[in-house]
């Protein structure tokens, strides 16, 4: 049973020991990363399926499965930002199987897996509200499949039927082309491209999306629109609630929440 997912960025400035003190250039970030925390923290689940498009990558959807996760911000100047997470292998396989009837998928294996810091910058936040028993991970990156097909992954997500409790993290930025100063310089189609994945928030549609060219979302430099169309396959238009969004730094940065069937229930 998926429990909730939430929509998250993954800029290592977040972190205040990367950050020391350029964070709070993010504060409408740092709120919403704080009321994901909040939130998912009200019900935590066995088993986190987490999307970066940062790990390693082959066609259609991979998925990295290891019996431990660890890492740490050192290549950000913060080496004691860091945590570790056991994997969850069993589950990987019935998720590898279930997603492989309609798209490639490729597993990758290890004892021990480096988290990068798309999956790293994320956990910091939401780790600080699980208690003593925290959820087995498990990682894949979305970046092989199409837009279409990201948006169907979620919708097959959905249809998977578990005895354990699951919860998504889409980890992903917006664009990259908000301002002169940032990563990808300034085009239009970055505000465009935002404003569109807003709008699909709000009506937990994809429809706004799709709407764009391959050249707008090309222009737009974004990291995270496959998390997000994830996001929304397994939402299946019920209601998402959408917590912040700003580009500070030049970057679309934007969280969000879907409560799941059991959390809806208790609401």
């Amino acid at each position: 049973m998926w429990i909730w997912s939430a929509l998250v960025p993954h800029p290592p400035v977040l972190v205040p020991q990367v950050g020391r003190g350029r964070e709070r250039e993010a504060m409408k970030t740092l709120e919403g990363m704080a009321g994901v925390a909040e939130l998912s923290g009200r019900n935590v689940p066995n088993v986190l399926f987490l999307l970066t498009p940062h790990h390693a990558m082959e066609k259609g959807i991979t998925i990295i499965r290891g019996r431990s996760f660890q890492g740490d911000l050192r290549r950000f100047g913060a080496p004691e930002a860091g945590l570790s997470l056991t994997g969850e292998t069993i589950r990987a396989e019935e998720l590898s199987r279930t997603l492989s009837t309609a798209f490639p998928v490729t597993v990758l294996e290890g004892e021990q897996v480096v988290l990068d810091h798309a999956s790293l910058v994320p956990l910091l936040f939401l780790s600080r509200t699980w208690g003593q028993v925290p959820p087995r991970l498990i990682l894949a990156n979305p970046l092989g499949l199409t837009l279409r097909e990201a948006f169907d992954a979620g919708k097959l997500l959905r249809s998977m039927s578990s005895p354990e409790k699951w919860a998504l993290v889409a980890s992903g930025d917006l664009s990259h082309c908000l301002s002169p100063e940032a990563p990808g310089g300034f085009t239009p189609q970055g505000a465009i491209h935002d404003q569109a994945a807003q709008n699909a928030l709000e009506m937990s549609s994809p429809a706004p999306l799709f709407a764009l060219s391959t050249s707008q979302v090309e222009q737009a430099g974004e990291c995270g629109l496959r998390s997000l169309l994830v996001f929304l396959g397994l939402a299946r238009g019920e209601p998402i609630h959408t917590l912040s969004y700003e580009a500070p730094f030049g970057v679309g940065y934007c969280t969000a929440f879907w409560h799941g069937e059991e959390t809806r229930k208790g609401m």
